[in-house]
């Protein structure tokens, strides 16, 4: 932390309200982090906030009975990028117990690898309830790890016979050129399934609450 710019942040100033890791965790209000990635950036700043709140929503669980009474979310976006904490991979399903929700968001695998290493990849990958691939992966080993998630079907070579063959239903060639909005969701309790994503910038009610927020 040699930025003496992003240190300032961190100091007590009169008049300014300090950031209260615990009243975070345990309120209903939203914190926004945002940096870049690279030298000079405040990901290091980013991932000790991350840090903070998580630890003081873990303390407050504890103390609740093991839940915390309103979940805590915390959606990663960038997370290679600008939340490397250390920690992340052994917390992921632990923390999920505790009515912490974590959310995170990597370009790929290998950017993900590059960040965690292939185990705390993994981890991440096998804890996460829900996982989905958008697309825009060119790593063939990784995506034929999804082929095989996704699994085969029974084509029918002679109808005249019953014959029939295994066949992916993705292919890697498939899976590697989706198209856009399309994503593959992989969840613990149901077969893996094919959906048409719906951004949110499409979405009349949130571009009208987004418009409100910008007149306000």
């Amino acid at each position: 932390m040699a930025n003496d710019a992003l240190l300032q942040w961190t100091v007590p100033m009169d008049g300014v309200r300090a950031f209260d890791p615990a009243s975070l965790a345990k309120g209903r209000d939203t914190l926004i982090l945002l940096s870049k990635n690279g030298t000079g950036s405040g990901s290091a700043f980013v991932t000790a906030l991350v840090r903070a709140v998580c630890k003081s929503a873990q303390q407050q669980a504890e103390s609740n009975g093991g839940r915390l009474p309103v979940p805590l979310v915390l959606e990663l976006d960038e997370c290679a990028n600008v939340v490397r904490w250390p920690e992340l991979p052994e917390v992921y399903s632990f923390y999920g117990s505790l009515g912490i929700v974590l959310s995170s968001y990597f370009q790929s695998p290998a950017q993900a690898i590059a960040a965690f290493g292939k185990e705390g990849w993994e981890a991440i990958w096998g804890a996460a309830v829900t996982r989905c691939y958008g697309g825009g992966v060119a790593d063939s080993p990784e995506l034929q790890k999804l082929s095989n998630l996704i699994g085969d079907f029974d084509e029918v070579t002679d109808s005249a016979n019953g014959s029939t063959r295994q066949r992916a239903i993705l292919t890697v060639k498939q899976l590697g050129s989706m198209r856009k909005w399309r994503v593959v969701v992989f969840n613990s309790n149901t077969p893996p399934i094919l959906v048409k994503a719906r951004p949110w910038f499409r979405t009349p009610s949130m571009r009208r609450q987004i418009k409100r927020g910008v007149m306000a």
